[in-house]
């Protein structure tokens, strides 16, 4: 009997080194396989989704484009882009079509809802609600705020403005963000509540500075769910990307 818990001991041991074999390179990985033998990364993207990709004239630029070309680059592979409506990314990565894509990238917005189908990198930008107040106000705290609060109306901005201020320090004229924080700038406003992607416009210009984060939005790259080892591979790179201050730089050059 000691001899049969032994064999089956051993057999267990051979089983589990058999997986971590395997799963060395991403050898059950379709998708890195078979981008590792092109040597092409295949992406698929709305090129009329600005600032995240377009074309000029042929050549793709955006955000997303000089992100996910560095990542490549990194990875000894080269890209090649695929113009997909925005309603159909997520269906190019879905296990059953046959053009499936490699990855998709078109600023996405991290889905729940299709986690049955994708994977998800780790966040690159965010684009949740933030508090802005002026670069020369000296305030730290969001409680110390009296002034009026300038959002957006019918915004994600003036939801979250409701369940913090009172409504006589809520002014929702502005009906586009940048508008609501441009009231911070000039001084109508003590503070306003825009998406990080309006933030960056005026905090890289050191015209606000923000005060507090009131949700968070994580913009990622999707991939197919069979997709694991591409996934870890991306997840280092943009990890060693935001480590160096590659991405920084990138925010810099995009939301000016």
């Amino acid at each position: 009997m000691r001899r049969l818990f032994d064999i089956l001991a051993i057999c267990v041991l051979l089983g589990y080194a058999w997986l971590a074999t395997r799963s060395q390179g991403g050898a059950d990985d379709p998708v890195w396989q078979r981008a590792k033998a092109r040597g092409v990364l295949v992406v698929g993207t709305d090129f009329g989704f600005l600032p995240f990709a377009q074309l000029e004239g042929q050549q793709p630029i955006g955000y997303d484009v000089e992100l996910v070309e560095e990542i490549a680059r990194r990875l000894d592979l080269t890209v090649e882009w695929r113009q997909i409506g925005y309603d159909g990314l997520f269906p190019a990565i879905d296990p059953a079509n046959p053009n499936q894509v490699d990855l998709i990238a078109a600023g996405i917005i991290q889905n729940p809802a299709e986690g049955w189908r994708a994977r998800y990198s780790q966040a690159y930008l965010d684009g949740g609600q933030q508090l802005l107040v002026s670069s020369s106000n000296p305030i730290t705290k969001q409680n110390q705020l009296i002034g009026s609060i300038s959002v957006q109306l019918g915004s994600p901005g003036e939801s979250i403005a409701r369940q913090i201020f009172s409504p006589q320090q809520i002014d929702n004229s502005p009906y586009i963000e940048i508008a609501a924080a441009d009231l911070v700038v000039r001084g109508f406003s003590e503070a306003a509540i825009v998406g990080n992607l309006t933030a960056l416009h005026t905090n890289n210009r050191q015209q606000t500075r923000t005060l507090a984060s009131l949700s968070y939005e994580p913009f990622v790259l999707a991939m197919p769910i069979t997709a694991y080892e591409l996934q870890n591979q991306i997840n280092r790179e943009l990890g060693q990307l935001h480590a160096e201050g590659w991405i920084a730089k990138l925010n810099q050059k995009w939301f000016p």
